[in-house]
């Protein structure tokens, strides 16, 4: 395979559309579900972690649309589909992405956000910044701050993720982030091999994204207003004390109408990937709450 050559994903949803909207620096691409027979009004944007692709929502997403959503799944920038040519990745970067795909197709109001990992503290800004757009946010296993030992990582972020070994190092790392993978995940973990050997800038914009800081988000967060439930793997392993970091988060909600929190028995740091079944239970549970 040329290095040049660029590796065009799968659809998440057999009737979805590929589209596009264009940012300062290159293109954000997002798969859209349409309307669903059943459509109750509300549209679900899901948004992945770091290091991964819209496809994390493989199984959640269907099941969304089924019961009535329509689902707009972004791929991040410098992530699978979406451009590689963007000149930073910062929080407020992907929060003005989100929030530009949502102007695109004119969704101004019935909107539920969910975001794993890095898009934790992403959607938790959006929805600060325009409470009235958004019924719920559901952040999932969610870096909302910047933890302690930040500036480590930060640091040796720059020797880890590099054109020559930076590949390796996080399809071994993120394997390990699974306590019940999916039977799919050795083919899901080559995908994103070949994605990331097909443009080697991708190693790069993982560092990148992981020196971003969350602190503006963070500030922003404290003025989130729509209901919230904080999803985490019971056994993340990115996380000390997953019980403990979502009673952090939810002491800081204070302008939140409610904020839940849900811990996925066996679980890691992808809970939707890893009992898709029981955490959709869950949100659909938040989501009838509404």
């Amino acid at each position: 395979m040329s290095l040049a050559t660029k590796v065009a994903l799968p659809l998440i949803f057999s009737n979805g559309t590929l589209k596009a909207v264009d940012r300062p620096d290159g293109k954000i691409v997002y798969e859209d579900s349409g309307k669903p027979p059943n459509y109750t009004g509300r549209t679900a944007l899901v948004s992945p972690g770091m290091g991964d692709f819209r496809h994390q929502f493989r199984f959640l997403g269907p099941k969304l649309f089924d019961a009535g959503y329509r689902v707009i799944a972004p791929d991040l920038r410098g992530h699978g589909d979406s451009d590689t040519t963007f000149k930073t990745y910062t929080v407020e970067d992907v929060a003005a992405d989100l929030t530009s795909i949502l102007d695109a197709e004119q969704v101004s109001e019935n909107v539920v956000l969910m975001g794993n990992s890095f898009s934790g503290a992403v959607i938790l800004a959006v929805a600060a910044q325009d409470p009235k757009r958004f019924a719920g946010v559901v952040p999932i296993c969610a870096f909302t701050r910047d933890m302690p030992g930040t500036s480590f990582m930060n640091g040796i972020s720059v020797l880890i993720f590099n054109r020559l070994w930076g590949m390796p190092v996080w399809t071994t790392y993120f394997q390990s982030l699974f306590k019940a993978p999916p039977a799919d995940l050795p083919a899901y973990v080559s995908a994103i091999r070949n994605s990331m050997m097909s443009d080697c800038s991708h190693a790069g914009i993982f560092g990148s994204f992981m020196r971003s800081s969350k602190n503006n988000a963070w500030e922003l967060s404290a003025k989130v207003q729509s209901p919230v439930l904080l999803l985490m793997g019971e056994k993340d392993p990115d996380f000390s004390n997953p019980l403990e970091e979502c009673e952090t988060v939810k002491s800081h909600l204070t302008q939140a109408k409610s904020c839940g929190i849900v811990l996925i028995e066996g679980t890691g740091h992808y809970p939707h990937v890893e009992k898709p079944e029981e955490t959709f239970a869950q949100i659909k549970s938040f989501l009838d709450s509404l």
